[in-house]
């Protein structure tokens, strides 16, 4: 007889007859009785093991011997439990039950194991015994959990969270990663794991050292990328990809830690279920092997879950085995990044709350609100907004607030942006305009708090490529006549697009030509168009000329485009597109002192409103006001994690200059990116690599 435990019919199999009893509700048991239904169909399962293999008359006596010695050590059956099995198996080969028991009783079966016991058994039966196994007890029936007082535990030595890319790549953290159907999951988690593989800043996350958060570590760690539903050369495809814009960018990509599993290549092109202790022994005993490989412990990435299991995903009883094995990969220190799908509603991943438990991250997928969207070409880049429903740690944090992550298609490089509030991206508006913050305040005053401003503005102050003065100056240099600064203030800021048309373009300026984008808004609450002012261009004697993107190598030249290459440290194709080198200016203000104490002085700039390009050592051209010459130097941008500083700061060194300039202007010109900023041991180790920066920084020029 075998008995079938379904969720929807019960039956009944009797030989080669099978009853479906559809109009019986299954019985729903607590725990203790499900574990007697499984108790008992194990002994009914042993039972039918021993009648079909036990020995004919002449030799029983051994086998119950043995028998009875089996589950007296192996099973934590009572001695009644024991002595029915046996008279039940000598009942049904006719043997005089009195008799067995009495010879049974008779033997000290507790002592010779050799005679009866499990082997002995196997041997008479001449089959090995599985069922056994599912007669043992639980191991380690009488031992104790290991306690500690809390006295020892605060005092142990346990090693804090190590970060790869602070902090969302950590060891022992569990991370869901799901998302609607297309909507870029796999693209998203080949790039993570390609960046976790070579040691690479992964979007806005940064590649750690100890966990430090502005540390630039570069260290690499070994991948296992489980694949179970991608075309295999979909999948190759995506990958010689992101393996080509990294050697293009100059960038080693390191093979040898990235480890692949593609269903195409697995026995019968198909996985154990991880649901199955086989299935998960499968990913942990080649997570094992690539540790002896390596010497570190890879990075598991399960891509997708309904993919690589076999569950009723809204059952909690599917998913414990796939939880207690997460949280066992969790203490062996092993990272977890797995991909699901979301629900129809698409308003939560699919299956049951109780995955939800042992998640450190999870991380959402989506497609962005039309107000979120970046000014970017749809053509070539796919944007998704990436939310944080979960994350332990760093729940209600900056690190949990929702962004833009932007794939090119073309070359497989991402990105990212802020994502911004309807507040934030109105006080962005007027901020970009000139007006100032009090002026915010009481054009907003319904609507935002002077504190709300300056806590926006904060959030956008490094932004700008080049501050008022500078652009005046560039515009000098192409022989422009003369340059229109308005403020943008109260006033100004109610004038409506066509009153802006005829007011200034025509009756002040007298414009015959003019130069707008095809996104180019004006006007008060933004009415006015592209398309407003060519409707009117007969009416007020203009002609609208709307320039082509300047292009280089098919990339569209913009701030956005530039603020990238930067942020990433690729300054010599920024300064190509700007046709200059990139520079800022400002005040010297005095520091601490610590470039002199160490032998190397430095002026300190104010950075104001700067977009902030990559955290390193530069070569850098300074121009000091009223001299029309330039000094060569070497500048440290970032916040000098030898000595602490949290504040990010540019410190130049001039060459052979002697002199005070505090509270002077300087501009600082970077002409080459030479290393990332980098925490040293000492102040020593920091001297003798500051001595090799001076030779690069000196024959740049």
């Amino acid at each position: 007889m075998v008995i079938e435990r379904l969720s929807h019919t019960q039956s009944w199999c009797f030989g080669d007859n099978r009853i479906i009893l559809n109009n019986v509700k299954p019985t729903t048991l607590n725990q203790e009785q499900l574990n007697q239904v499984v108790r008992t169909v194990k002994k009914i399962n042993a039972w039918s093991i021993m009648t079909r293999y036990m020995p004919n008359k002449g030799g029983r006596d051994s086998f119950f011997f043995a028998l009875a010695g089996t589950l007296n050590r192996e099973t934590n059956w009572s001695s009644e439990e024991s002595e029915r099995f046996v008279e039940v198996l000598a009942t049904h080969s006719g043997d005089d039950v009195k008799k067995v028991s009495k010879k049974i009783k008779a033997q000290n079966l507790e002592t010779d194991k050799n005679i009866y016991g499990v082997k002995e058994l196997s041997k008479i039966l001449n089959v090995n015994l599985p069922c056994i196994d599912e007669l043992r007890p639980p191991k380690n029936l009488n031992k104790e959990l290991v306690t500690l007082k809390l006295g020892e535990f605060l005092v142990k030595p346990y090693p804090p969270t190590e970060y790869l890319q602070y902090p969302i790549t950590g060891k022992g953290k569990i991370v869901q990663v799901w998302a609607n159907a297309g909507h870029g999951k796999t693209w998203f988690c080949l790039e993570w794991a390609a960046a976790i593989a070579n040691g690479q800043d992964f979007l806005k996350w940064k590649c750690s050292e100890g966990g430090n958060e502005h540390h630039d570590g570069s260290i690499p760690y070994p991948v296992l990328y489980v694949e179970g539903e991608m075309s295999v050369s979909e999948l190759q495809d995506r990958l010689k990809k992101i393996k080509e814009r990294y050697l293009e960018e100059k960038k080693e990509f390191n093979i040898d830690y990235f480890y692949i599993a593609p269903l195409r290549e697995q026995p019968e092109q198909t996985f154990e279920s991880l649901t199955s202790k086989a299935g998960r022994a499968n990913v942990e005993n080649t997570a094992k092997r690539i540790f002896k490989e390596t010497g570190k412990k890879p990075f598991i990435f399960l891509d997708n879950i309904t993919a690589l299991t076999v569950m009723q995903e809204k059952e909690g009883a599917d998913w414990v085995e796939l939880v207690h094995w997460f949280n066992s990969l969790r203490a062996k220190d092993y990272g977890v990044i797995f991909l699901h799908h979301g629900t129809k509603a698409g308003d939560s991943s699919s299956g049951s709350n109780l995955k939800e438990r042992s998640i450190d991250i999870s991380i959402h997928l989506s497609v962005p609100e039309d107000k979120e969207f970046l000014d970017l070409d749809d053509e070539k880049n796919t944007q998704i907004k990436i939310k944080f429903d979960k994350w332990r740690e760093f729940n209600f944090t900056k690190h949990s607030k929702p962004f833009i992550a932007v794939l090119n298609r073309d070359n497989t490089k991402w990105s990212f942006d802020h994502l911004l509030t309807d507040k934030q991206r109105k006080v962005k508006e007027l901020h970009d305009s000139g007006l100032k913050p009090l002026d915010i305040v009481e054009k907003l005053k319904k609507d935002i708090s002077q504190a709300q401003v300056y806590r926006i503005i904060k959030i956008l102050k490094n932004y700008r490529i080049s501050n008022l003065n500078q652009k005046i100056k560039y515009f000098k240099n192409y022989n422009v006549d003369f340059v229109i600064v308005k403020k943008f203030d109260k006033q100004f800021s109610k004038m409506k697009s066509l009153n802006f048309i005829e007011q200034i373009l025509y009756k002040k300026l007298n414009a015959k030509y003019i130069f707008v984008s095809n996104n180019f808004r004006f006007g008060n609450k933004r009415e006015g168009d592209v398309e407003l002012l060519k409707s009117l261009e007969k009416k007020f004697q203009y002609k609208i000329i709307k320039p082509k993107p300047l292009r280089k190598k098919n990339k569209i030249i913009s701030s956005t485009l530039i603020r990238k290459l930067l942020s990433t440290g690729n300054l010599d194709e920024a300064n190509k597109y700007l046709n200059r080198n990139w520079s800022v200016e400002g005040l010297v203000r005095k520091g601490r002192m610590m470039g002199k104490k160490i032998g190397f002085p430095t002026c300190n700039i104010e950075l104001k409103k700067y977009v902030i390009a990559k955290l390193g050592v530069y070569a850098v051209k300074v121009y000091i006001e009223n001299r029309k010459t330039f000094l060569r130097g070497i500048a440290n941008l970032g916040y000098r994690p030898t000595f602490n500083q949290k504040k990010i700061l540019l410190e130049v060194n001039i060459f052979n200059f002697s002199g005070n300039l505090y509270n002077k202007n300087l501009r600082v010109d970077f002409v080459k990116f030479i290393r990332k900023e980098k925490k040293f041991k000492g102040i020593d180790q920091l001297r003798k690599q500051i001595k090799l920066d001076l030779k690069v920084a000196k024959q740049t020029y």
